[in-house]
């Protein structure tokens, strides 16, 4: 079997046995989930502070670029809560199509508000979208004089100026949180499907609404669009980004302070995979996609990552991903399992057809 002999070669840790040695069943299944964030937590993206007790939303206003001839409403919104330092608040845009009754939603992770984005196809196939502009809630500009460590969002709230603890969050988990509490507003409203919002975003945005997916269990279903390493895509036998090209870029501080412990740890000694993360997710549905032509990218782990996490989807009853026994054809979409999963032709970026396929896919599971 060609994808369990590339599963092997990988050396994976062990994803279907409890710390102690005991095997996962249905039943524990809860407890190994908690396991897989706890590890991913120490190692990786830092512990998440406790949720807060309020959130609180106010419009600011309408946005009449985005109503698109009348056909949906579009709103601004400030969503501000209580930090053990004092009140944060950040803005989101929440567009709503008229001729859909409780639409379901996305809820998308954006770098920029001028970010293409395909919006008004977003609202033609019935959704609802909800969107937040990561510099917001915490900033990760390219190279300013002082980037290393410089909170001066959410984090400035939590952390300041001070060195992070080793297991102490970083940006991935701040923006995972702010999903969340957008998803605590999302849950007052009663002009859309509650029980139906995705999380979405392109790589480091990507990897967020991951993370954002395994702590919170309320989103339907998730899309992750080039977010590889640190994200989709398994470490052990990864082609492209690693802990130097973070480390030279300026990006170590997505991740928590201990991750670069491991800089010289070879990737088999790594006490985690990024498959804890997709089986952290199950059973909602998950939708990995990459391209061919991203050079830190590598789709061929996020392929695998997906099959190996079907594991823990098949031990609670649902079919995780439906494919071939070899890695799938470019713009072959697979998306018959609750795991789907595309490669296309391009470069790193999140384009109309990667929205398309995810919306289809959406759709169908609803």
């Amino acid at each position: 079997m060609f994808i369990e002999q590339e599963l092997e070669k990988r050396g994976l840790p062990e994803l279907m046995k409890l710390n102690s040695g005991e095997k996962v069943t249905k039943e524990n299944w809860d407890e190994r989930r908690r396991e897989l964030i706890e590890c991913l937590s120490k190692n990786l993206y830092g512990y998440t502070p406790e949720a807060p007790s309020e959130v609180r939303a106010k419009c600011t206003g309408i946005d009449r670029w985005y109503t698109f001839g009348g056909k949906a409403t579009a709103e601004s919104y400030d969503i501000s809560f209580d930090t053990p330092t004092g009140e944060f608040t950040f803005p989101i845009r929440v567009v709503v199509p008229k001729n859909v009754e409780k639409p379901p939603v996305i809820l998308h992770l954006n770098f920029k508000p001028e970010f293409p984005v395909p919006a008004e196809e977003i609202i033609d196939n019935g959704f609802a979208l909800v969107q937040v502009h990561h510099h917001t809630v915490e900033c990760d500009d390219v190279f300013p004089d002082n980037y290393f460590a410089n909170f001066q969002g959410l984090g400035a709230k939590y952390i300041g100026d001070r060195t992070r603890k080793s297991t102490e969050w970083g940006k991935i988990g701040m923006w995972a949180f702010a999903a969340s509490s957008i998803m605590d507003y999302l849950q007052t409203r009663t002009d859309i499907n509650r029980k139906r919002i995705a999380v979405a975003g392109h790589s480091r945005l990507g990897k967020t609404a991951l993370w954002c997916r395994a702590q919170d269990d309320r989103f339907f279903a998730v899309m992750c669009n080039d977010s590889n390493y640190g994200g989709a895509g398994l470490i052990r036998g990864h082609k492209g980004e690693d802990i130097p090209a973070f480390m030279r870029l300026g990006s170590y501080d997505f991740f928590c302070e201990g991750w670069k412990n491991f800089l010289n740890t070879p990737h088999s000694e790594l006490p985690f995979d990024m498959h804890f993360l997709l089986a952290a997710c199950a059973p909602s549905y998950v939708y990995v996609s990459g391209a061919t032509n991203d050079s830190g990218m590598d789709p061929v782990s996020e392929f695998l990552s997906c099959c190996a996490a079907s594991e823990a989807y098949k031990l609670l009853g649902y079919k995780g991903l439906v494919c071939e026994d070899k890695i799938p054809d470019v713009e072959q979409p697979l998306q018959e399992g609750d795991i789907a999963f595309h490669i296309r032709e391009g470069i790193h970026a999140f384009v109309r057809y990667d929205w398309m396929n995810f919306m289809k896919f959406f759709k169908n599971k609803m």
